[in-house]
């Protein structure tokens, strides 16, 4: 009988630190998963913060030599503020309410509408035939 009672305290104070023991193990398994988690995470945004980076560093250069060179800069102030050399012929397209457009040239400040197409003018523009009016 004394054994028995000795069994039963063994089996109500073993299982009890068993599964506080498991308990333990299970949750320093999980930190130990969150942490490798987080490490990886950490692995990726380093990876993609030196592609940025990278990245980043081309496009300086970019605006570097663009910033450096002269015909890139006239080109973007021509695109941007609509300049244009003396004796240059500027042609605006002007969008119209039916979808097509209508055609101006502009030479030294003096706009003049045309009845051709876009796309004969221009033609015209570049074998150099003039208008036939």
């Amino acid at each position: 009988m004394r054994r028995k009672l000795v069994n039963n305290r063994i089996k109500f104070v073993f299982i009890p630190v068993v599964i506080i023991i498991a308990g333990i193990l299970f949750n320093a398994a999980r930190v130990q998963y969150e942490v490798w988690k987080t490490q990886e995470y950490i692995k990726k945004l380093e990876q993609k913060t030196s592609k940025l980076e990278q990245e980043n560093a081309s496009v300086l250069s970019l605006i570097e030599s663009a910033l450096n060179d002269p015909v890139k800069i006239e080109r973007e102030a021509r695109a941007r503020l609509n300049l244009k050399k003396p004796d240059e012929e500027v042609v605006i397209l002007i969008p119209q309410k039916d979808g097509q457009t209508e055609q101006i040239k502009e030479k030294d400040g003096l706009k003049e509408d045309s009845g051709e197409s876009f796309l004969v003018q221009l033609w015209n523009k570049i074998f150099g035939k003039e208008n036939k009016e």
